[in-house]
């Protein structure tokens, strides 16, 4: 009976969206029909999730905050809906196709979400004691995380003196070398493997690992992997119903807090912290992230304008562009140039440079999006495809138990910082890359002999 009307609810919904829909069609200067439709299709996508598949229901928060927020809010100014916010030239007339876009999204995933079954899984490989002790992985650790701490201060003080242009065009002074980044991935893993081991020492590391991060302007890490370490240390006992009313509580001052340290890491890599004021700051930072939010819907704009152009766009750009930018550092130590990201493929460059070059040129790119890298590639079909993709794998993200397996936390941990990440990123070129940091991570825990299963 319950599952009838569960079921029954849904459809009501649906058939109201439908008739929006026609609505709509019938008088298309009208946008609330369309406002109207998306918010009930984003919650409906949302209540499917019955917060078991955690990974999905955060992915659609973001995607709610960087694609449906504004989407709504820019229906009641259609001007300022058609216009692009950074790429002046960036003009939809067509806006509604947006709306259309996104409710085809929130369809496919609600629908596949209803319909895909994964069971709870484990990996099962074990071994009977870890061949370092805890006091050896501990020094290594120490003497990693000095070296990585000395960098990336070295670096912050770069972009506070070169700006923050001089890093992105490769050009500042202090650089990750390839001795850095092997130390990185080693540094990582052992703060992985002690945050799994529930250490409270490490969960302070890897918080200031990530805050050190956000002084270099990459705010989305911090964002992402508090969340994650949040979701880890609450695992056990988010599975009653007031411990998980806790869990999102907290969520939500999460989302309350995070806006001003959103602006006060952008005022500071381009080295604007004078005379702050707190009170300018906590109301200016909630207006200045509905303009970062909207940049990220210029980017579907952006792929409806160019999708019947000729434009050279990769859907695996991501992982191309970091095997040349090895190669490069490797050579001569630099960054990718701007003209050779353009090569690539990557869709960042590819929308500034096809709607304002001169501004690529400088250095500036918008970001990119995974909903408008999809409709780029195959337009409608691959928005479902791409909803497919992200319910099969949160599903099968959910089904590990992160709290017993320690290749299962960090299989989670590597993909679902991708996945969140790519609401304002690439759609799947980051499949490659995460699925070689998983196997890398396996290989080390199997050179540390370290157990896999805290139990069998």
């Amino acid at each position: 009976m319950i599952r009838v009307n569960k079921y029954l609810y849904d459809f009501c919904l649906i058939s109201l969206v439908l008739v929006m829909l026609v609505a709509n069609f019938l008088d298309t200067t009208n946008v609330i029909y369309l406002q109207i439709s998306l918010t009930m299709l984003y919650f409906l996508a949302l209540k499917s999730t019955e917060i078991k598949n955690f990974t999905l229901f955060i992915f659609l928060i973001f995607f709610g905050l960087f694609i449906c927020i504004p989407l709504f809010i820019g229906g009641f100014n259609i001007e300022t809906l058609k216009s692009g916010l950074i790429l002046k030239d960036l003009y939809l007339e067509e806006f509604s196709l947006l709306y259309y876009v996104v409710l085809v999204y929130l369809f496919s995933v609600y629908l596949f979400n209803n319909l895909l079954m994964i069971k709870t899984r484990n990996f099962v490989k074990y071994t009977s004691k870890d061949y370092f002790s805890e006091k050896t992985i501990d020094f290594i650790f120490v003497v990693l995380a000095s070296y990585i701490f000395f960098f990336y201060y070295h670096k912050v003080l770069a972009i506070q003196n070169e700006g923050y242009a001089a890093y992105h065009l490769g050009t500042i002074s202090t650089k990750k070398s390839m001795v850095f980044v092997i130390s990185e991935i080693f540094f990582l893993f052992y703060l992985y493997y002690g945050v799994w081991k529930r250490r409270t020492i490490y969960y302070v590391i890897f918080t200031v690992y990530f805050l050190a991060i956000v002084l270099t302007g990459m705010r989305m890490p911090f964002i992402i992997n508090m969340i994650i370490l949040y979701y880890f240390i609450n695992f056990r006992k988010i599975q009653t119903s007031v411990s998980r009313f806790k869990f999102y509580i907290g969520y939500f001052v999460l989302l309350v807090i995070t806006p001003p340290l959103l602006l006060i890491s952008a005022r500071f890599r381009v080295g604007n912290l004078e005379d702050v004021n707190i009170y300018l700051l906590l109301e200016n930072s909630y207006f200045e992230l509905y303009k970062i939010l909207g940049i990220t819907l210029n980017t579907l704009k952006g792929a409806i304008i160019m999708f019947d152009n000729d434009v050279s766009f990769s859907l695996f750009s991501r992982f191309t562009s970091t095997i040349s930018s090895v190669y490069n550092k490797l050579l001569s130590g630099d960054q990718l140039s701007m003209q050779e990201k353009l090569d690539h493929g990557t869709f960042g460059s590819v929308i500034t440079n096809y709607f304002d070059p001169d501004i690529y040129e400088k250095g500036v790119t918008i970001s990119s999006s995974f909903i408008s890298e999809s409709y780029l590639f195959a337009s409608y079909l691959g928005v479902i495809l791409i909803a497919f993709f992200h319910v099969f794998l949160t599903k099968y993200l959910s089904s590990l138990r992160i709290d017993s397996s320690f290749i299962s936390w960090v299989t989670y941990l590597t993909i679902t910082n991708w996945l969140l990440n790519s609401v304002r990123n690439d759609a799947v070129g980051w499949i490659p890359l995460s699925l070689a940091y998983i196997a890398i991570f396996y290989i080390l825990s199997l050179i540390h002999r370290i157990k896999l299963v805290r139990y069998k």
